[in-house]
């Protein structure tokens, strides 16, 4: 089953769980940005009627700033020189790490909210929480009554508590949200990390592709080297989304928590990183991702330029008369099409321009014949320039490549065009030369596929900043995180 069917599941979720990147804290200029990107969004949803609940780590990382610098303040001159043993036996002391780091991580989450007028809690879990039903409940309640209050949950475990001297502790931050997100029987889960999803293969390796639609029986995955922060790797976050699933979450996402405005692109239904599901279904033959479609328009584009003129015309001939041979096909799918506009209370302008009618269709079909009876424009000599003796340049005509064409969806249309380019051709172009992309986010997507479109875009429009605009206009967010 192709993604977009599923994805009801995010954009009608009311209740959310998120979990934040672990490594934000240990990158040395991240500063407070990425953490207020994550809570901006937050209360973007919150403003939409959202309950969510936020997941985070880190309080070992803050605590273990604190600590250090108060080791170096309270150290003797002679200290300093010799080295001191203090320091190093920090590592050891997991929760008195955690219990100095607590108060500023909830500090920097408190100040970040109520920028927005938005409050937030505290609540520590432990092992202990998750092992007795009563303790489950207590938990429960306490979250529960907080959303419906109108109040952000921000879970943590209490590592003060229960990290042991080595460091080794009951669970990791992917499967705690796991729980947590079951508990409270959330709708939508958010696994946010470092990498844009799960890949066939460790995104260092070439040809390394995301998986849109996790399939239990789909075993073509490798798990790459973990992260050298947090305690989770990608396993980890697998084994979490599954699990949350089977306790009756409705999907969980894994996407890249440092994509500006991630969270909302994912509860408007954007394809971004990996989406899990109880019934993914089987993967339909005839679904095709964005980057399928845009390897077939490649590879498309190569079988038309094999062949001759005279098919390359026949092709256009053969889509002008499938035009008008369907005529009233296509003209009762326009008529719905512009219901479901006006429904929308779409533009006038805009609802012209959909609009078709017989004569609108006549001049389509009677224009694709004069191109098919013009002279072939590939091959032309342009100019000749002898370089040298016996070295003569030549400037000839060449086709375009693969375009990006930006026009109003017409389903009909496309597959009566397709159909005509494989019946005229006998096979030798296939249907899918012309893809169609099914939603603005998905365009977003095709365009940060540069192993695929990225070198043809760049030979022939200029400049990799074409890119980034058309990019930006697709998804409504600038890539990057905000000042």
């Amino acid at each position: 089953m192709p993604r977009h069917q599923h994805e009801h599941d995010a954009r009608h979720a009311h209740r959310d769980a998120l979990q934040r990147p672990p490594s934000w804290w240990h990158q040395r200029r991240a500063g407070a940005g990425p953490h207020r990107s994550i809570v901006e969004q937050v209360c973007m949803l919150k403003r939409q009627g959202k309950e969510v609940l936020l997941v985070t780590s880190g309080a070992v990382g803050i605590g273990r700033k604190r600590l250090n610098k108060q080791i170096l303040l309270s150290a003797s001159l002679p200290t300093h020189v010799q080295g001191n043993q203090q320091m190093l036996a920090l590592e050891k002391k997991k929760g008195a790490m955690a219990a100095a780091g607590q108060i500023g991580l909830i500090s920097l989450y408190e100040t970040l909210f109520s920028l927005y007028d938005v409050a937030c809690s505290q609540v520590l879990v432990t092992a202990s929480d998750f092992k007795t039903a009563q303790n489950r409940a207590n938990m429960r309640d306490t979250m529960l009554n907080l959303l419906e209050l109108d109040v952000v949950p921000i879970v943590n475990e209490n590592d003060a508590v229960s990290a042991s001297p080595d460091g080794t502790v009951f669970t990791d931050n992917d499967s705690l949200t796991a729980l947590v997100g079951g508990e409270i029987e959330a709708g939508l889960l958010m696994l946010l990390t470092d990498v844009e999803g799960l890949y066939n293969k460790p995104p260092s390796q070439p040809g390394a592709k995301i998986i849109s639609v996790f399939r239990p029986e789909n075993s073509d995955f490798k798990i790459g080297e973990k992260s050298s922060v947090g305690r989770g790797g990608m396993g980890a976050k697998i084994d979490a989304a599954q699990s949350a699933i089977s306790q009756g979450v409705n999907a969980v996402v894994i996407a890249s928590g440092m994509m500006y405005g991630v969270v909302g692109s994912i509860m408007k239904g954007s394809s971004l990183g990996t989406l899990f599901v109880a019934n993914p279904g089987v993967e339909s033959p005839d679904s095709m991702s964005v980057e399928e479609m845009a390897t077939a328009a490649r590879e498309g584009c190569h079988q038309l330029q094999a062949l001759s003129s005279e098919e390359r015309a026949n092709i256009l001939f053969c889509i002008a008369d499938e035009l008008k041979k369907n005529s009233k096909t296509i003209l009762n799918a326009n008529r719905k099409d512009l219901l479901a506009a006006q429904k929308s209370s779409i533009d006038e302008g805009l609802l012209a321009r959909l609009k078709l009618s017989e004569e609108k269709l006549e001049t389509l079909a009677d224009g694709i014949r004069c191109i098919a009876e013009a002279e072939e424009p590939i091959g032309r000599m342009l100019k000749r320039t002898e370089l040298a003796s016996g070295l003569v340049l030549h400037q000839e005509t060449a086709s375009i490549g693969v375009l990006l064409v930006i026009f109003e969806s017409r389903l009909v249309l496309h597959k009566i065009i397709v159909n005509a380019v494989e019946e005229a051709t006998n096979g030798k172009v296939k249907k899918d030369v012309i893809g169609l992309v099914p939603s603005r986010e998905e365009i977003s997507n095709l365009l940060r596929l540069g192993d695929v479109i990225g070198r043809s875009t760049t030979e022939r429009a200029g400049s990799e900043k074409s890119l980034e605009i058309l990019s930006s206009i697709a998804s409504g967010w600038f890539w990057g995180l905000p000042p």
